[in-house]
């Protein structure tokens, strides 16, 4: 004699959340670089005095003469702390846009910028070496090849905003002040780089803008887009 089965008992399914996406750690350190890039730049400015045009070459030995040694920290701070946050910066936030193909454009044209700004360090630290010995005019030329590389990188950094505006502004990640921050200082980097071949009020004054434009983007962009 069998018992009949009673009613099955109904099995509770657990409901499995899908795991978000870990972040790569990359892009979760774009604030700490940020932070990092603004200040080198910040504390460099405030070490030594701006360096003269190159076109008087006494000038520019006399310049070395007396601030050698700040010149040296300034370019330990502006070209090689904040080169290396450079590169940092550009990890984070090809790891944090899509797609993939404007990832490498970012990564490209970040660390190209990067590799620029610690090559620098080495042009300065030749242009403030034994400057009682060495002739102005060596000097000089010293002092124009960091100028030059410092053309190739803001035009490098222009493109590196550009490409990341673009992107990111698609998303909507970036609020609209941020985005057209980026489209304004594209231009400002790109011309404000020809204030060193070209001196002139005008093209400096693009300059000087352009610094303190850049580092709210970075430092803002970074912030953003870590998250």
């Amino acid at each position: 004699m069998t018992t009949p089965a009673g009613p099955a008992t109904p099995t509770r399914t657990r409901k499995v959340r899908p795991t978000p996406r870990q972040r790569p750690r990359a892009q979760r350190a774009l604030p700490v670089l940020g932070v990092v890039y603004v200040l080198a730049w910040l504390v460099g400015l405030l070490v030594a005095p701006a360096t003269p045009g190159t076109v008087d070459a006494g000038a520019v030995h006399a310049f070395f003469t007396a601030h050698a040694g700040g010149f040296v920290l300034q370019a330990l701070l502006v070209h090689g702390v904040a080169g290396l946050a450079l590169a940092g910066l550009t990890v984070g936030i090809a790891a944090a846009v899509r797609p993939v193909r404007t990832g490498r454009w970012v990564t490209g044209t970040g660390l190209a910028a990067a590799g620029i700004s610690l090559l620098q360090v080495g042009l300065g630290l030749a242009a403030a070496h034994d400057v009682t010995h060495t002739p102005a005019d060596t000097t000089t030329a010293w002092l124009q090849a960091v100028n030059v590389a410092d053309i190739a990188k803001l035009g490098l950094l222009a493109a590196l905003v550009a490409a990341t505006t673009r992107v990111v502004d698609r998303t909507g990640r970036l609020p609209r002040w941020l985005t057209l921050l980026g489209w304004a200082l594209v231009p400002l980097l790109a011309f404000g780089g020809l204030a060193f071949p070209l001196p002139s009020p005008v093209l400096t004054a693009v300059l000087t803008v352009s610094l303190p434009a850049l580092l709210v983007w970075v430092g803002a962009t970074a912030w953003r887009l870590h998250q």
